[in-house]
């Protein structure tokens, strides 16, 4: 990946399109746009994936709710991309089996549930599900309450890590051209008389300079800040934003070996626990956003209240209590508002706005957004001036790894592993060539590496220490207290990459500590908040 300075050096040339947003849709939209032959740049105000793309349940799925909702083409969309995915990312997209109890033996709801998953077995043009006992599934479900157990019901979807996805993404749009630069906030949409786009006004958020950048064609793709100035448009669809939060709970705790899906007690919304990182990740709510955008989204302790109740009910001899949980994190999406009272009843089916140069999407899934990206193309193709379509090849050549000499011990082989499925073969052989044996050793028992932190600082534009430790890695996720234990040991290596002194070394652990007690510390969980959103 390109330097910051690097990109902003160059902004000024005139470019095909500009794309506004690093999450997976406007990644999609860059990386695509690219491969067609456009120049193109991709602003983001953050750092990317730093909004509701790295806050995801880190599900690629068809969502087999939203076939019980009737919503038939998205799923069907959803399970061949998924497909696609696996296919295209293997290791970084893996397969996921799940695990549905049946709460009731009633033979009608027995049969509802098969037929809806032969349909979606049939859409991805394979079978995975399979009938369990319940004997089989109280094997494969520790802790769970046997009483209320009738059997169950196996079949697929995957997982990733979605923030490393957006990153591959937006790599991918690079070695096909593009650039891209983060910490770059658009404060001005550039017009002519006729109210044609000619371009935007973007800051530099680490220097704070000022440039112009010319483009008849710009794309919002800020999610929650798409009705929002200087994005908002006339006549375009009211948008709902709704926050979902998550539970990170320490894997011995509920040593799941694959995903259980249920349904909550309370208003028999489905929720879910998978093994991800090597800790369980719990999941979700699905309520109305009422916090301020300026802000982390973060978890309400009435939020906490609801998952737990779950977690208690599902896993009772388990006995799992807040001190079981890592971290907490807390993701917003926009929606179409049809005025549905329950937010989960909202369709997640994407909208497109286009007028002047100026082209807004909105809505989607983590998993469509490739399909996303060529429809927002197609609405966008009337100011694309003849250059839509033209295909180019990446110059940047698949280079396949030799194999791995002098892997010493559980600890590298952990380490290289999850390169192997993170990173193109090139970068990996750069990570592990080039550092010695003890940064190679996974930290903290997590399989992420200092050396793998140590490239993340040198090659991608890497501005805060939150960008390397949750996104970049997930290690501030994954560890006691947000990894804050291990930043002596990271110190002298990551600020040398990074070029930080000592004062702005203590500047950013004190941010980084900040942030994480704000909108990601398990203490959320026990904070009693009045707040409805």
């Amino acid at each position: 990946m390109r330097q910051r300075q690097e990109v902003w050096s160059q902004l000024q040339q005139s470019w095909d399109l500009i794309v506004i947003g690093g999450g997976i849709t406007g990644a999609g939209v860059f990386a695509e746009a690219s491969r067609r032959g456009l120049r193109c740049l991709l602003l983001e105000q953050r750092d990317y994936a730093s909004g509701t793309s790295s806050r995801s349940g880190k599900l690629v799925h068809g969502g087999l709710r939203y076939l019980k909702q009737g919503q038939i083409k998205l799923t069907l969309q959803s399970v061949r991309e998924r497909e696609h995915l696996l296919a295209r990312y293997p290791g970084m997209v893996e397969r996921l089996p799940f695990l549905m109890p049946l709460a009731s033996a009633s033979v009608s709801s027995r049969i509802t549930l098969k037929t809806g998953l032969s349909l979606y077995d049939l859409m991805a043009g394979r079978r995975t599900h399979h009938f369990r006992t319940a004997e089989q599934v109280l094997r494969e479900i520790p802790g769970m309450e046997s009483v209320s157990c009738f059997g169950g019901y196996q079949f697929e979807d995957a997982k990733t890590d979605d923030a490393r996805l957006v990153l591959r993404v937006i790599e991918e749009g690079q070695q096909h051209g593009g650039s891209s630069v983060n910490y770059a906030k658009v404060t001005e949409l550039m017009r002519d008389r006729q109210g044609q786009i000619l371009g935007v006004t973007v800051c530099d958020e680490c220097s704070g300079q000022y440039a112009e950048i010319k483009s008849s064609l710009v794309i919002n793709c800020t999610g929650i800040w798409t009705d929002q100035p200087p994005f908002a448009v006339q006549n375009g669809p009211p948008l709902r934003k709704l926050r979902g939060s998550h539970l990170l709970l320490q894997q011995h705790r509920l040593p799941l070996q694959g995903a259980v899906s249920f349904f909550h007690p309370r208003d028999s919304r489905p929720v879910y626990a998978y093994p991800w990182e090597g800790v369980i990740l719990f999941g979700t709510t699905d309520i109305e956003h009422m916090q301020s955008l300026d802000t982390e989204p973060h978890m309400t302790g009435v939020e906490g209240t609801y998952l737990f109740e779950a977690l208690t009910a599902q896993f009772p001899h388990a006995k799992l209590r807040v001190e079981d949980v890592l971290s907490v994190y807390s993701g917003v999406r926009s929606v179409i508002d049809t005025g549905k009272e329950n937010p989960s009843e909202e369709s997640r089916e994407h909208a497109i706005w286009a007028d002047s140069g100026f082209v807004s999407v909105t809505g989607g899934k983590l998993t469509t957004y490739r399909q996303l990206a060529v429809a927002v193309l197609h609405a966008a193709k009337l100011w694309l001036r003849g250059s839509y379509g033209v295909a180019r090849k990446s110059n940047v050549q698949e280079i396949k790894i030799p194999p791995l000499e002098k892997i010493d011990g559980h600890g590298q082989l952990q380490s290289v592993h999850r390169l192997m499925q993170r990173y193109e073969d090139d970068v990996v052989r750069e990570i592990w060539g080039n550092t010695s044996l003890e940064a190679q050793e996974s930290l903290a028992g997590t399989g992420i590496s200092l050396a793998e932190l140590m490239y993340a600082a040198r090659s991608e534009q890497v501005v805060h220490l939150d960008d390397l430790l949750w996104r970049r890695t997930r290690l501030g996720l994954i560890v006691h207290e947000g990894g804050v234990g291990l930043l002596p040991e990271l110190k002298q290596p990551i600020a040398s990459m990074l070029g930080w002194g000592e004062e702005m070394w203590t500047a950013e652990v004190t941010r980084y500590q900040n942030l994480w007690q704000s909108a990601y510390s398990p203490r959320l969980l026990s904070v009693q908040s009045h707040e409805k959103g």
